[in-house]
């Protein structure tokens, strides 16, 4: 069996401003459009998600609104999530049910980009994963207790300049 794992960064945000909490950063317009375009990528191409895994801070909860899926996706919010390295994500993927198929995740920098270029290895050759930057993997197995780079191949990555408006 075949599954489907979504690493989405989330979109644009405002800039650090004193008073202003990290977490509590939102969206700017240009972050809204890109993760439209994600979604309408998603929507058309992807198999739908059958969990939606997201980090608390205001950036990407408003990243998964902005991709439009259906709303019998269901969302986890987790704070753990928010700013996590690349090793608590791979350790919270790998505890997810197998009765999920598709898994996205929408989480931050520095984590999700080296969770994204750890499962892709060498042959994947992602560098910089940009806002709203999708790493799309096909992962093997009948769970997702053994992900891993050996499991895990990069079908696709896009940035929202790749789908067109």
């Amino acid at each position: 069996m075949t599954r489907t794992l979504l690493l989405l960064r989330h979109g644009k945000a405002v800039v650090a401003q004193p008073g202003l909490a990290d977490h509590d950063r939102a969206l700017v317009s240009r972050g809204e459009k890109d993760a439209a375009r994600i979604g309408k990528l998603l929507r058309s191409e992807a198999p739908p998600p059958d969990l939606a895994l997201c980090s608390t801070a205001a950036r990407t909860r408003q990243t998964l609104d902005h991709l439009g899926l259906p709303p019998a996706v269901p969302a986890v919010f987790e704070h753990p999530l928010y700013l996590a390295e690349a090793g608590h994500l791979l350790a919270r993927l790998r505890r997810v049910g197998r009765d999920h198929e598709t898994v996205l995740v929408v989480g931050h920098n520095p984590g999700l980009e080296q969770l994204a270029q750890m499962l892709a290895g060498a042959a994947g050759a992602i560098g910089h994963v940009p806002t709203a930057g999708l790493a799309w993997f096909a992962v093997d197995g009948n769970n997702w207790t053994t992900l891993g780079q050996d499991t895990a191949r990069l079908l696709r990555f896009v940035t929202p300049r790749d789908v067109a408006a």
